[in-house]
């Protein structure tokens, strides 16, 4: 599987970019991409949005 690995920070629930990350995040998680943190050692998982 093809593999991404992300850096950056989330600056909590107003960060003004979340949306879009999250919406790559799905879009590449859907996809079959495992996702990882820039150093490689955590995989990122997707929850559900609470609203």
């Amino acid at each position: 599987m093809p593999i991404v690995r992300l850096s950056g920070t989330v600056a909590g629930e107003l960060d003004p970019s979340r949306a879009e990350r999250a919406k790559i995040l799905y879009l590449l998680y859907s996809a079959g991409w495992d996702l990882y943190n820039s150093n490689g050692d955590q995989m990122i998982t997707l929850a559900a949005c609470r609203t």
